[in-house]
């Protein structure tokens, strides 16, 4: 009984500190996240006794919580994204560029490695006539040198070796 009392004390006790922050917040714009942390904080204060009860160490509980809201992100998961969005840029870049040079492109995809290096194009022209030009030169400037720079031409167009 002495512990549900307790409770309930810590429980008015952290209700009434509350309120009186948020009496003194200055305006209604800092009012609505002053509640929200006072609200997180309650559920905090109420949760303790149950832990103690429970015999629950707060490292783990901790952990717990980190993990059910994806505090902390998955290890490599921002690497990731980034190198896509990087390599998407590159393609876009390649794209543009080949396209400026007169040749009609319909798929860029671009391989990196996580330094940012670029490792591998692979090109797709578009049904069309003959490439005006040698689209691996267009793109060395460009790319850097160890690119490795792969290319399809729809059916009926020719290759420059091919002529």
């Amino acid at each position: 009984m002495e512990f549900v009392l307790s409770w309930v004390k810590n429980g008015l006790v952290f209700g009434l500190f509350a309120s009186v922050i948020l009496m003194l917040s200055p305006g209604k714009t800092y009012r609505a996240h002053i509640a929200m942390a006072t609200g997180l904080l309650f559920i905090m204060v109420m949760l303790h006794p149950l832990m103690e009860l429970l015999q629950i160490d707060t490292a783990s509980y901790a952990e717990y919580i980190q993990d059910y809201l994806m505090l902390e992100p998955e290890v490599g998961r921002y690497e990731r994204e980034n190198l896509r969005l990087y390599e998407e840029s590159v393609a876009i870049e390649v794209k543009m560029a080949l396209k400026a040079q007169g040749y009609e492109v319909s798929e860029v995809g671009v391989t990196a490695d996580a330094s940012g290096r670029t490792l591998c194009v692979r090109i797709r022209f578009g049904a069309g006539s003959e490439l005006p030009g040698d689209p691996e030169r267009e793109l060395a400037g460009l790319l850097g040198e160890g690119a490795r720079i792969t290319y399809e031409v729809a059916a009926g167009q020719s290759r420059p070796e091919d002529q």
